[in-house]
């Protein structure tokens, strides 16, 4: 593995039973106005995946970050070169490329 990529940090069950929670309201509207409902398509099941995200925003540019390293959102995202971030029944959908800042991604 490439010592320069972060490592994974797998979330608790608390954890994840927090995020289904979390991810089910923010999919619903509610929550902070940077709060999210990131959807990618599986690398390889194909299906439609979901987590709730907190979206960055710097100089008018959005930025995603995975603050635990290359989680199974973030190598679905870099395999389909697109998100769809829900809010209620807002979708957007974005083309992803990779930032000059880091190893983060923006659109």
């Amino acid at each position: 593995m490439n010592s320069t990529l972060p490592s994974f940090r797998a979330p608790s069950a608390g954890e994840r039973v927090f995020n289904r929670m979390f991810g089910f309201l923010v999919g619903l509207g509610l929550g902070f106005s940077y709060n999210y409902l990131l959807q990618v398509r599986g690398r390889k099941s194909a299906k439609i995946c979901s987590t709730p995200i907190d979206l960055l925003e710097l100089g008018g540019k959005r930025f995603l970050v995975a603050p635990r390293g290359r989680t199974q959102w973030v190598r679905n995202a870099e395999a389909a070169g697109e998100v769809t971030l829900k809010k209620g029944s807002k979708r957007e959908r974005f083309r992803l490329r990779r930032s000059r800042i880091g190893k983060s991604r923006k659109f």
